[in-house]
């Protein structure tokens, strides 16, 4: 009796609805989180066709975390910056 009543709770529409929308947020992950790059366009469809297999799930996470080489110039400039102003205080 209370397994059915657990199955009558999961199969509700509203609970499959989020359920579907976290899903896909998981999925689509890597591409939300690049979609600032410059490449973001190639992300999105290498997470969408290649996502289901797990390596190329991780790869697209891995690009879209990633530093463009302008990003890594600007980190750098900025903790010269920071290295400069501890010498002086």
């Amino acid at each position: 009796m209370l397994g059915v009543l657990f199955l009558a709770d999961v199969f509700e529409p509203g609970f499959s609805l989020c359920g579907t929308l976290f899903i896909l947020l998981c999925y689509l992950m890597p591409a939300i989180f690049g979609r600032h790059q410059q490449n973001a366009r190639t992300l999105f469809f290498l997470n969408l066709l290649w996502g289901w297999t797990i390596i190329g799930w991780f790869y697209a996470l891995h690009l879209a975390l990633k530093l463009s080489p302008a990003d890594k110039e600007v980190a750098a400039s900025h903790q010269l910056w920071r290295h400069r102003n501890n010498l002086i205080s």
